[in-house]
C-alpha cells in the first residue's frame, strides 16, 4: 500500500479485514520504499493514492509494470479530476476508487485480480503460438476475454467462444463475413483507420477502445488490441483481442455525472451569495446549468398573483422558435400545482417515464 497518511492507510486496512479479506499488507510512504517492497515484499496487489510528496500514482504505476506487468494497481484517493481517471486508467492501472466510498474496493480487488491472471495467461499463450497453435487454441477457448481471427481483408475466420456468449452469434454463421458486423456504425470508421495502421506493422499491438453492437443491437464497450499476425505461420491472421468493458463505462458516466453536478451546485451557492439583483442571478443560474451541469436546456418562470399562468423570465439553451411557459396554464396535480400546494421542490430523474411531467 503506497498511502503517507497513516489514518488513511488504517482505514483501508480496518475495511479490508472487516469483510474478511485475509492480507499481509506492507505500508510504504516514498518513491524508494515503494521500489524496495516491490523487491522484497513481492506484493500480490498494489493499492496506491495519487498525491504524494516528490511522488505520485502515475509513477508508481510505471515502476510497478516495469517489474511486475501483471501485479494489480489500483488507485485508491481522494475525489479526482475526470482526465485523471481516463487517463490513469489507460496508463495502465485496472481501476481506481474514492476513499470517501470504500465500498467498491472489494469488487475491485475481485476484478483486478481475475483480469490480471488472464492477460497473464494470455501473454504466455501468445508466446507459444507460432509453435503450438493447438494449444494456444485450446487456452483461448477456456479464456473469458474474446478473440476473433481475420483475414487481410477483414473478414472473420474464428472467432472464440467467449466472442459467440458475449454478441449472442456461432461462428458458424459468422465466418467469412466481415467483421464490422461487431462494431457500432458510429465507430467503424476508427475501427477501419486501426485496420489498416495494422497491416502496415506486422506484430505491433495497436490498443483499440471501441463500441461493440450484439445480434440483437445491444451496444457494449470494448477495449482491447490487434495484431497483424499474418506473417507468423501456423496463424496467418489478424488476431483481435477484446474484453468487455461496459461496466466500467458506466461506472466511469456516473462518476462524470456526479462531478458535473457538484460543480453545477457549488457554482449556484457562490452565485446566490454573490450576485447584486433578482435579474443578474437568474441569468447566471441558467448559465451555470448548461454549462457546468451540461443541461441542454434552462428556463425561469414566474407565476403571475393569481396563480393560475407562469411566464417566462429566464432562459439559457431555449431554441429561438419554441415559446416556453410565457402566458401558459398548468394542471391540477402537475408539478407546478405540486409546488405551489406544497411549498417544495419538485424534482423528476427520468422525465420520459413520469406521469406527473405532464408538460414534457
Amino acid at each position: 500500500m503506497l498511502e503517507d497518511n497513516p489514518d488513511d492507510a488504517s482505514l483501508i486496512q480496518k475495511f479490508l479485514k472487516k469483510v474478511d479479506f485475509k492480507l499481509e499488507t506492507k505500508v510504504v510512504s516514498s518513491r524508494q520504499g515503494f521500489i524496495e517492497a516491490l523487491d522484497s515484499f513481492s506484493p500480490g496487489i498494489v493499492l496506491s493514492d495519487h498525491s504524494l510528496p516528490q511522488f505520485s500514482s502515475p509513477e508508481a504505476l510505471q515502476l510497478c509494470r516495469e517489474k511486475f506487468p501483471f501485479i494489480p494497481f489500483i488507485v485508491v484517493t481522494g475525489n479526482v479530476s475526470e482526465e485523471f481517471a481516463a487517463s490513469i486508467i489507460k496508463a495502465g492501472a485496472d481501476d481506481y476508487v474514492l476513499k470517501n466510498n470504500l465500498k467498491p474496493l472489494i469488487a475491485a480487488i475481485a476484478r483486478a485480480i481475475d483480469k490480471k491472471i488472464t492477460e497473464e495467461t494470455l501473454a504466455k499463450a501468445q508466446q507459444e503460438l507460432i509453435n503450438n497453435e493447438k494449444r494456444f487454441r485450446l487456452l483461448i477457448e477456456n479464456s473469458y476475454d474474446m478473440l476473433a481471427l481475420l483475414d487481410a481483408e477483414g473478414r472473420i475466420e474464428y472467432i472464440s467462444p467467449a466472442m459467440e456468449r458475449t454478441f449472442g452469434v456461432t461462428n458458424e454463421e459468422n465466418r467469412t463475413q466481415p467483421g464490422l458486423e461487431f462494431v457500432h456504425p458510429d465507430d467503424v470508421a476508427i475501427i477501419l483507420a486501426q485496420f489498416g495502421q495494422v497491416l502496415e506493422n506486422p506484430g505491433t499491438p495497436i490498443h483499440s477502445t471501441i463500441r461493440g453492437r450484439k445480434k440483437n443491437g445491444t451496444q457494449i464497450w470494448l477495449e482491447g488490441t490487434i495484431t497483424n499476425m499474418l506473417h507468423v505461420l501456423g496463424i496467418k491472421s489478424v488476431v483481435i483481442n477484446f474484453r468487455d468493458i461496459t461496466e466500467r463505462k458506466q461506472a466511469e458516466e456516473k462518476i462524470s455525472h456526479v462531478n458535473r453536478l457538484y460543480a453545477f451546485i457549488s457554482k449556484i451557492s457562490q452565485t446566490v451569495v454573490h450576485s447584486s439583483n433578482e435579474k443578474a442571478l437568474f441569468e447566471e443560474v441558467c448559465h451555470i446549468a448548461i454549462e457546468f451541469g451540461k443541461f441542454k436546456m434552462a428556463w425561469i418562470g414566474l407565476f403571475d398573483p393569481s396563480g393560475a399562468k407562469i411566464n417566462l423570465v429566464q432562459e439559457c439553451g431555449v431554441p429561438a422558435d419554441k415559446t416556453v411557459f410565457t402566458d401558459a396554464t398548468f394542471k391540477k396535480n402537475g408539478p407546478q400545482d405540486f409546488v405551489l400546494r406544497t411549498g417544495d421542490p419538485f424534482i423528476c430523474n427520468e422525465v420520459k417515464n413520469d406521469p406527473k411531467t405532464n408538460w414534457k
